[in-house]
């Protein structure tokens, strides 16, 4: 199973039919969840709220993947191995963090088990969640050798 941890709802309608229409997608190769927490206003405490209810939502037997500036970048045929190793070597269930507009905690960025930088460019959280599901649904189609990832 896949799950996304994010914060905050898409606003943006269009954003959330691209959503839709990749987990349809993403759903003949695997089980895939969205869950929202919710967003803090700007502050002090927000990183710590926001990621104390990341954390909560992350299940701790799932491979923790954080979507961080700090993380590796790799391109999609790198990702698809990275995937298809993990789930063959018995990790059924994987978590990706994308965190608020100010990042995740340092215990977050601790736990996780691998930190990914998706782009050095900057993108609305709506935009990364359709990116990280458009490269989820092409790290299947090439594992599975079929046709999309040109």
């Amino acid at each position: 199973m896949i799950r996304i941890l994010c914060v905050g709802k898409l606003k943006e309608k269009a954003l959330q039919q691209l959503c839709d229409d990749y987990q349809k997608r993403l759903s003949h190769y695997s089980r895939i969840e969205i869950v929202q927490v919710s967003e803090e206003p700007e502050g002090q405490q927000a990183v710590a709220l926001e990621s104390a209810r990341l954390s909560k939502a992350h299940k701790e037997r799932a491979k923790l993947i954080v979507l961080d500036l700090k993380g590796e970048e790799i391109d999609s045929l790198k990702l698809a191995e990275k995937l298809q190793n993990w789930f063959s070597s018995g990790s059924p269930d994987l978590d990706f963090i994308i965190g608020g507009s100010n990042g995740v905690s340092n215990e977050i960025l601790s736990q996780a088990d691998w930190l990914w930088r998706l782009s050095p460019l900057t993108f609305t959280h709506g935009l990364v969640r359709v990116l990280l599901l458009e490269q989820l649904y092409r790290s299947y189609k090439i594992s599975k050798n079929e046709p999309y990832h040109k």
